[in-house]
């Protein structure tokens, strides 16, 4: 039987899966407790903050992005 855990992470620790449930958190506080949940699971994650307006965005996104 699976449990909540499981049922969000799935079976295999996936970057996608985990980038999205820590885009997910509504605080710095859940923020910590994802990263370090992942960073115990062999992930590294960093989060970033944008603001602004679209083309502001359009111009800060590309530069904030980090991948493997």
């Amino acid at each position: 039987m699976m449990n909540m855990e499981e049922a969000l992470t799935g079976k295999n620790i996936s970057p996608l899966r985990s980038a999205i449930l820590l885009a997910m958190t509504e605080d710095m506080e859940s923020e910590k407790l994802v990263k370090d949940y992942w960073r115990k699971k062999g992930q590294s994650c960093a989060v970033t903050m944008l603001g602004g307006n679209s083309r502001a965005l359009k111009e800060k996104l590309p530069g904030a992005v980090i991948t493997d």
